[in-house]
């Protein structure tokens, strides 16, 4: 049986997807492999447990003393988890301006893709340094807007509302719902949208 599902029996779910507080001290006997090695691996950021629920833990000294659930992750938390950036691509991008609007402060380093379903890009073995984009903090938080609303509705972002001649370089309005579907849209590509489009 596995380790979820062993916790699951020692502290089943309630409605609200939450569990008791679980003392580290009942696993024991039958659930002894709950145990906590190096760090607790079955409640990780990486773990399938910590990305479908809100892990709370209590501590006595750095000792993990109680577990439980609290409840499913909102959809942007399951977005956000598990995105790694391969450290030789940080340092590429790290002094590049904002792609949108310029700014040398608070940029980050952005996924193109909105949906973040193109495995190769999620994992530091295969992502390539045209997979990413710089952005500030203020644009990434519009493009993770308009991904949400492409995501729910199925239709992509049109750069004629900011003033651009057409709304995309590739592709129709609606979002075909492909790893490479977000191509041709202003927000996946900033840089060579307007190359493109000029």
């Amino acid at each position: 049986m596995s380790k979820n599902k062993l916790f699951f029996e020692l502290a089943p779910l309630d409605e609200e997807f939450k569990t008791r507080w679980v003392k580290t001290d009942e696993f024991i006997g039958k659930y002894q492999t709950l145990r906590f090695g190096n760090g607790g691996s079955w409640i990780r950021k990486t773990s399938s447990l910590n990305k479908q629920f809100n892990i709370e833990i209590k501590r006595v000294g750095r000792r993990i003393s109680e577990i439980r659930l609290n409840g499913k992750k909102k959809e942007e938390d399951l977005f956000n988890n598990n995105r790694p950036i391969g450290r030789e691509i940080k340092t590429q991008l790290k002094h590049q301006v904002c792609a949108s609007c310029g700014t040398r402060t608070n940029t980050l380093i952005d996924h193109k893709n909105g949906r973040y379903n193109n495995p190769v890009v999620l994992k530091t073995k295969t992502q390539k340094v045209g997979d990413f984009q710089v952005l500030c903090v203020h644009c990434n938080l519009r493009k993770r807007q308009v991904c949400k609303e492409c995501r729910n509705t199925g239709q992509r972002y049109e750069a004629t509302k900011i003033y651009y001649p057409k709304d995309f370089t590739q592709g129709s309005q609606e979002h075909n719902g492909l790893a490479d579907g977000c191509r041709g849209c202003y927000w996946y590509d900033i840089e060579d949208f307007r190359k493109t489009i000029v």
